[in-house]
């Protein structure tokens, strides 16, 4: 079980994931709809995910 923080509140995701891409995956979100910070730089989606990371996830408004 992975604890993130989601749009700033604190969440635990079941499951595992090795990269950005896989966690969103788990969280039902494409790369396209959200930002994720690995201990606070913003990371692409392929950059591997550890234990000790730091992880937050900001979901992306956009709209017309």
């Amino acid at each position: 079980m992975l604890s993130i923080r989601l749009d700033g509140r604190p969440k635990k995701v079941k499951g595992t994931a090795a990269t950005i891409t896989e966690l969103l995956a788990l969280l039902s979100l494409s790369p396209q709809e959200a930002l994720v910070r690995v201990d606070g730089k913003i990371r692409p989606e392929a950059f591997p995910l550890g234990g000790k990371n730091k992880i937050e996830v900001i979901r992306v408004v956009f709209g017309g």
